[in-house]
């Protein structure tokens, strides 16, 4: 096993970190060849005013991470504050030594210290987060800050789901407060 390293949501982020960070989820997603270079400050402030947790095995570099977030949906039955699990992502010379489950379980135990009872999260691999205890759902998202998109989905990856598995999900239309993560 390895250590997870926690960065809390009120804790500063260090600039190097930061941008380790940035390089590994560049390596996992390139971006477009005539995209610009990120700002790094500009995307601690971000991280900052969405209150991030940061969950991360290092090496010399980061090799493992995940982003954890409070995110308030909305559905028939109310406002629910869910853990925003997003850009978990493993460095691909080191895929396949359990360090993407090791930062999803670290992200997962910060929940209730975030003040939520479940995680949401949209992936392309729901079968590695079954293992983990989540499960699909097939609700229908919009974003309702934005009435040109309310009748398309947020998410960009095929499967939406949750963690616990157990938990008890609204049915019906849920307004994701925001665009996906």
């Amino acid at each position: 096993m390895t250590n997870v390293m926690i960065l809390r949501p009120n804790e500063p982020v260090e600039v190097e970190v930061a941008a380790a960070i940035v390089r590994l989820t560049r390596t996992v997603w390139p971006p477009a060849a005539d995209a610009a270079p990120p700002d790094i400050q500009r995307t601690i402030e971000g991280w900052q005013a969405q209150s991030t947790a940061h969950f991360r095995i290092e090496q010399s570099e980061v090799l493992a991470y995940a982003r954890l977030f409070p995110r308030v949906i909305t559905s028939t039955q109310g406002p629910l504050t869910v853990g925003a699990l997003a850009a978990v992502c493993v460095h691909p010379d080191y895929r396949g030594q359990g360090w993407g489950a090791e930062v999803v379980r670290a992200a997962f135990a910060f929940l209730p210290e975030m003040g939520a009872t479940i995680a949401l999260f949209q992936t392309g691999v729901p079968h590695f987060y079954e293992k983990l205890g989540a499960r699909r759902i097939t609700n229908c998202f919009y974003n309702g800050t934005r009435a040109d998109l309310r009748n398309k989905s947020p998410w960009w990856d095929p499967y939406v789901m949750i963690y616990p598995a157990t938990f008890a999900f609204p049915e019906g239309d849920i307004d994701l407060g925001g665009g996906g993560f």
